[in-house]
C-alpha cells in the first residue's frame, strides 16, 4: 500500500537517537494525504517517544528512541553488591 502514496517531499534525518522525518503527501495519492479521503489535517499527536506536527498539508515526526538494554545483565541492588564484597 505504500507504494500508492505519492509524495512532493520526503526527508528523513537521524541524529544519534533522534529521528526526524518530513512528509509533504500529494492530494491526488491514494485515500487522500491522509487516508480516508481527507486531504487537510492540523493537530498533533504524541505517543511514547513519538511527537506528530500535522501542518494542514504535511507532517513533522520526532521520534527518540531508547537505548538499548541487554535483558540478560543482572540489575545490581544491596544484596548483589553485598555479596560481591563478601568474596575472598
Amino acid at each position: 500500500m505504500s507504494n500508492w502514496i505519492k509524495y512532493y517531499i520526503n526527508w528523513k534525518k537521524r541524529i544519534g537517537r533522534l529521528y526526524l522525518s518530513f512528509q509533504w503527501r500529494r492530494k491526488d495519492s491514494f485515500m487522500g494525504r491522509f487516508g480516508g479521503g481527507w486531504n487537510w489535517e492540523l493537530g498533533f499527536q504524541i505517543g511514547e517517544g513519538t511527537i506528530i506536527f500535522n501542518l494542514l498539508f504535511c507532517n513533522l515526526e520526532i521520534t527518540w528512541k531508547r537505548k538499548k538494554t541487554n535483558e540478560n545483565s543482572i540489575p545490581l541492588t544491596k544484596e548483589t553488591n553485598n555479596n560481591r564484597s563478601n568474596r575472598v
